[in-house]
């Protein structure tokens, strides 16, 4: 099951690019799908390297969304892990691929455990100068 995206303008309707698609966990079955989106409307006729690509993207959109959750200005690799369902070194692979999106604190939390935050989601909730300062 999907739904199709498409963009365009004028009197044609547009073409369907971008297909939704669902990640179910086997191991989990009752945790929620990781959402995702593939170019073709048919999963079998992907390449192997597409549908890895679609999910990789889908895990790391699910880790993103859980790093700007408002309940935490900070988190942990293994909260992280614990809330989007994957093992500790994919989370960190996936935050350790991202710079340009994941900042780490200077500062580790009371047990010693790098804390992480989205660069908007440390903007959102520090004021200019407070973040100025301490990135």
């Amino acid at each position: 099951m999907g739904a199709g995206v498409g963009a365009g303008f004028g009197n044609q309707p547009p073409a369907i690019n971008i297909w939704g698609v669902a990640f179910k966990s086997l191991s989990s079955p009752t945790r929620e799908p990781h959402v995702g989106s593939i170019p073709k409307p048919d999963v079998n006729q992907l390449t192997e390297q597409e549908l890895q690509a679609s999910l990789d993207q889908a895990l790391a959109n699910a880790v993103f969304k859980a790093l700007q959750d408002p309940q935490w200005d900070w988190r942990t690799v293994d909260g992280l892990a614990q809330e989007v369902g994957l093992p500790e070194d994919v989370v960190l692979q996936i935050i350790e691929s991202a710079p340009d999106r994941v900042i780490r604190s200077r500062v580790p939390d009371a047990r010693g455990r790098a804390l992480y935050t989205t660069r908007s989601h440390y903007r959102e909730r520090r004021g200019f100068w407070e973040s100025f300062r301490s990135t």
